[in-house]
């Protein structure tokens, strides 16, 4: 498995469309356990090793409860020499807006991450926008 956290903010340009900028850290599992295997032979520690940390930029579309969006980002701290880019392509089902101001909505997604047409992962993501 990949773990994965991120951060982003999103700006409404109307209201089906947003654009959004973050930050995410993954933790690669399979490179964590083929280190410990085979050794460390980078200048980080195990741990630090089998993690990226990246900047992205995107947009979605949102049809009533879905979400499609397109994202790109670059890595900050990218210890195994993958592509120095990636781009992420999915989509997102949002549920009921909960909340005072009815601003909170729990979202389920998924999506595909690629490096230069080279896809990496597919991914299924939940998570809160408020």
């Amino acid at each position: 498995p990949v773990y994965i956290g991120t951060i982003n903010y999103a700006y409404y340009t109307s209201i089906v469309n947003k654009v959004l900028g973050g930050a995410s850290v993954e933790f690669n599992q399979a490179a964590y356990d083929l280190i410990g295997y085979y050794g460390n032979d980078f200048k980080y520690s195990r741990t630090l090793s089998s993690m990226n940390i990246s900047l992205f930029a995107g947009d979605e579309v949102i049809m009533g409860k879905v979400g499609i969006y397109f994202m790109a980002g670059v890595y900050l701290l990218n210890p195994r020499k993958d592509a120095p880019m990636y781009v992420k392509i999915g989509a997102n089902y949002y549920f009921v807006s909960v909340g005072k101001n009815k601003n909170t909505k729990f979202f389920i997604g998924s999506n595909l991450k690629t490096h230069f047409f080279v896809a990496q992962f597919y991914e299924m993501c939940a998570g809160v926008a408020f």
